[in-house]
């Protein structure tokens, strides 16, 4: 005899379950075409990191800010220092300087600065093993400056909603860029399989923080 689960939840929850199963399988296929493509290029003689761009261009995606990417070294090697990388950031609510916002406490930030971190402690301890080590930290980069600078006010201003769309998609973009990183470090085998499992958890995560900014920006 089978057993029926009902859903209690309303329609607006099951739409946004469906929205949320819509945008994995959307990453999903995204990331094996781009494994694919990678391994592609690369067996036709394209460096790593070249093979990496031309993946992320053919799926409609800007490389990282250059701007994060000119201080990757000097943020690896002040890892451990207390919190080097905010130098790289605009101004934001974990400058003490800056005027207190509501982003203070946001959960998205401190979900976003728990992945850089993790990026961090990984590039300090890898740092030379492989490429797509230096193009996590500057993908996580861009997800914590995009949800930084998101956050750093309410909605209720439409300049501030327009402003909030563009960062979004900015650290959407830094979301793909760290899964196809992940996936390459996997593949290459510079971390295990429970590493990449709790990057890929922290991923989700962040995905479904970001759509839920995005949805509250255009409401």
């Amino acid at each position: 005899m089978g057993i029926t689960i009902h859903y209690r939840g309303t329609v607006d929850d099951l739409g946004k379950i469906e929205t949320m199963d819509r945008l994995r399988r959307k990453n999903d296929l995204r990331s094996e075409r781009m494994t694919r493509r990678i391994a592609e290029a690369t067996a036709s003689g394209m460096s790593v990191n070249e093979a990496f761009e031309l993946a992320m261009q053919e799926e409609g995606f800007s490389p990282p800010s250059r701007e994060a990417a000119d201080g990757d070294e000097r943020l690896i090697e002040d890892v451990s220092q207390k919190q080097p990388w905010l130098e790289s950031l605009p101004s934001h609510p974990f400058d003490r300087d800056s005027q207190p916002s509501r982003s203070d406490t946001h959960p998205a930030v401190t979900e976003a600065e728990s992945f850089l971190m993790a990026a961090m402690k990984l590039a300090k301890e890898e740092r030379d093993t492989s490429p797509f080590v230096s193009i996590l930290t500057r993908a996580s980069m861009d997800m914590l400056g995009g949800v930084v600078q998101a956050t750093s006010d309410d909605f209720s201003a439409l300049t501030h909603r327009a402003l909030a769309i563009s960062q979004l998609k900015r650290a959407l973009a830094g979301h793909a860029y760290a899964r196809g990183a992940i996936f390459g470090l996997r593949s290459a085998e510079v971390i295990s399989q429970e590493q990449s499992s709790a990057f890929h958890d922290q991923l989700e995560s962040l995905l479904g923080t970001i759509h839920q900014l995005t949805e509250d920006a255009w409401a």
